[in-house]
């Protein structure tokens, strides 16, 4: 009898280790080549020709003939074209979502398209992991559970960012006609696609991993939280997933938002990622369920809204640089000196942001007059403007005339007056040029041009007036953080003020990265652990900014 038990017991576990051992579903069975000269469509779903290419696919209950639940764990294309310009590395996600739709009937906006959708990958695929007529694959991060007789929605990004970083068809991927329509794609420069994509009947090939899913019972780890943006330009929009949680048959998320941590509200969304727009600081959880009874709560995330001088107009600028690009720019009497070799984004929006760093900044004093010196590659008219006011916004009273015609290759200088009134701190500059033939007025900070290009810069005012501070010249607005730079241990130093202080570190990007509140009496030590760079220090109290402060970590 006992032999007998035994031999059920060994038999049994054959059998789940047989139903949960991971199993693969070729789509189609037929693998042959097939022929196009569309190398949008054959680069696609890895290729990064462009900064940023998405691509969506459905696969029906049909295709995926599958009798009961699965856990669908990695996914594999065939590769069958690399050049030598492929990528080192190119910045990858993958959603997966069920659906009722069996083939995409209009073109659709892909954010729309990934509402509810799972993250199961968020990565890097590094150039070596291409071969030539073989199966690439991708392991998921986390699995996802597709219900029985659903369809499926795959969706697939590529960042590479800017004007992307491979040739059209660096990598190529071999398809087949699915007879309707259902593949999506699409693609852009400089910033993610916003608008309907493009439908085909043909639909890269696919070898989907799975084992038959398992079901939740009890309590479920909720996992964390992940985000993409610790903190965004105001109403604009973020995304953020969960990590580590469990993953079966029977688990459910419910999204919530809140601007207190007190009062909740639920955000309708369902996957285990989450698209979020920001117009304050926002806090973020999730509970995670088993079979709509028990549950658990992730930890809390917060979102916070960048500065406005991290949030200039940076979309749809325009420009054709070659032939009409600044070459060279410098303001005399300080650290900005920029050797710009002619265009250096001549792709996408002809747009390029250079961060605050060496000859890239400097500190110019409000009432002082300074010369801008430019150098051009052809007839130009060039305008400079600086936010004076730090409002996010490059506006008409903000602006200097430099050239109305420029001599090709030819150095001229010009006058620039930093008034009085501006505010002190760090804070945009923004250089245009432009085809002599067209003007560039004040109000033309983020104007569609045809030519020319758009330069943005971060330099610092001193000798100004204070954000948000009523008494600029009072003695408590005048503590010190030392040691600056720091490597350690950073303290604020400030006799003339007293009780709890709120001390903000915003780095060069203008993220919030570290923030705390401490009972200030003479001298308080903030406990922030950072990397190497350049950090602005708010110091607020009840809510009055009483000094900002640049701190060096070296």
């Amino acid at each position: 009898m006992k032999s007998l038990l035994h031999k059920i017991g060994f038999l049994l576990l054959l059998i789940n280790s047989f139903i949960n051992h991971a199993q693969e579903l070729s789509i189609p069975a037929d693998n042959s080549v097939t022929l196009t000269t569309n190398s949008s469509l054959k680069r696609k779903p890895l290729g990064s020709y462009y900064g940023y290419e998405r691509s969506a696919f459905i696969f029906t209950k049909d295709e995926l003939n599958q009798s009961s639940a699965i856990s669908i764990q990695g996914l594999s294309f065939y590769c069958d074209t690399i050049n030598s310009l492929i990528a080192t590395n190119t910045p990858v996600k993958i959603y997966l979502k069920a659906s009722n739709d069996s083939l995409f009937s209009v073109p659709t906006i892909y954010s729309t398209e990934i509402l509810n959708s799972f993250l199961v990958f968020n990565g890097s695929l590094s150039s070596s992991q291409f071969s030539e007529n073989s199966w690439i694959t991708i392991n998921f991060n986390s699995s996802f559970v597709l219900p029985v007789n659903s369809n499926l929605k795959l969706f697939i990004e590529t960042n590479a960012g800017g004007a992307g970083n491979e040739s059209s068809l660096s990598k190529g991927f071999r398809f087949k006609t699915s007879g309707v329509k259902k593949f999506q794609y699409w693609q852009q420069d400089q910033t993610e696609p916003v608008g309907a994509g493009t439908l085909d009947t043909l639909r890269p090939n696919i070898k989907l991993l799975y084992s038959v899913a398992s079901i939740c019972n009890g309590i479920p780890n909720p996992g964390t939280i992940q985000l993409n943006d610790t903190a965004v330009c105001k109403a604009a929009s973020t995304s953020c997933y969960i990590s580590g949680q469990t993953n079966a048959t029977g688990i459910t998320y419910k999204w919530q938002q809140s601007i207190d941590q007190l009062n909740w509200t639920i955000i309708s969304q369902s996957g285990n990622s989450l698209q979020l727009t920001i117009d304050t600081l926002t806090y973020v959880r999730a509970t995670v369920y088993c079979n709509a009874i028990d549950s658990s709560i992730t930890p809390v995330v917060q979102v916070n809204n960048l500065l406005p001088v991290y949030c200039y107009c940076a979309n749809n600028l325009g420009g054709n640089c070659s032939g009409y690009s600044i070459d060279s720019l410098s303001i005399q009497n300080t650290t900005f000196a920029m050797s710009l070799s002619g265009c250096e984004n001549n792709a996408g929006s002809h747009y390029s942001y250079y961060p605050p760093l060496g000859a890239a900044t400097a500190t110019l004093t409000a009432g002082e007059t300074y010369s801008v010196t430019i150098r051009q590659t052809g007839n130009n008219y060039s305008s400079l403007w600086i936010d004076y006011n730090h409002n996010g916004d490059f506006e008409a009273s903000e602006w200097t005339r430099l050239s109305i015609n420029s001599v090709t290759n030819g150095v001229q200088t010009f006058s620039l007056s930093i008034p009085a009134t501006a505010y002190n701190g760090s804070t945009g500059m923004r250089v245009r040029s432009r085809n002599s033939s067209f003007p560039i007025t004040n109000t033309q900070s983020c104007t569609n041009f045809s030519s020319g290009e758009t330069e943005d810069f971060m330099v610092s005012i001193s000798g100004g007036l204070y954000i948000g501070i009523e008494e600029p010249n009072s003695l408590k607005h005048q503590g010190i953080i030392f040691p600056n730079p720091a490597s350690e241990k950073i303290y604020y130093q400030n006799a003339l003020v007293k009780g709890e202080l709120d001390f903000l570190i915003i780095d060069a990007l203008g993220k919030l990265v570290y923030q705390q509140k401490s009972t200030h009496q003479h001298v308080s030590l903030i406990q922030a652990n950072l990397s190497k760079g350049l950090y602005f220090i708010l110091v607020k109290q009840n809510s009055i900014l009483l000094q900002s402060v640049k701190l060096v970590v070296d």
